[in-house]
């Protein structure tokens, strides 16, 4: 791992295997991790948002809120740690007030939302024109889908959405 003191050291063979090719991959690549749970998965993500250009959105959609809220939190310590927090939410969840969306769209249209934690229904419904636009500009740096097993393991009736989103990706 780069030597910065808020990034943890790993947490196994799986995680360290992963991260090479996650930090040489080329742009526009497709990358699929697969690690049990409690392996590591998470400092993935964030690395991927740390190394991916500063203009880019890395959008992790996620199974549940308190998921949602629990790595955004993760996130929000990380980037503040490494001075590149901008203070707002890194969460799009339901019941959110207005204001804090506008926020976020705002932050993305402008690249300073480096990572934005949803559920499915929201990348098909109120981010695809945000989405849309970032893709057509080049400003999408990655998508994440996080405890993407449990897609099969909770089944297609659970959450349609996870299953929509694959045109759309």
């Amino acid at each position: 791992l780069p030597e910065e003191p808020w990034l943890p050291h790993y947490q196994g063979f799986g995680q360290q295997a992963a991260i090479r090719p996650l930090l040489t991959s080329d742009n526009n690549c497709t990358l699929l991790v697969n690690l049990p749970t409690s392996c590591g998965k998470s400092l993935l993500t964030q690395l991927q948002a740390l190394s991916a250009p500063t203009n880019t959105l890395t959008l992790v959609i996620v199974p549940t809120v308190a998921l949602a809220i629990e790595q955004a939190d993760d996130m929000q310590k990380l980037l503040r740690g490494a001075d590149q927090d901008h203070g707002g939410s890194y969460v799009w969840i339901g019941g959110q007030d207005q204001p804090s969306r506008q926020a976020i769209k705002e932050r993305i249209k402008a690249g300073t939302q480096r990572v934005l934690f949803c559920s499915p229904e929201s990348v098909r419904s109120s981010l695809v024109p945000v989405l849309f636009e970032l893709s057509r500009l080049n400003m999408i740096g990655a998508i994440v889908i996080d405890e993407a097993h449990l897609i099969d393991q909770w089944g297609a009736e659970f959450r349609p959405d996870f299953q929509l989103i694959a045109p759309m990706i």
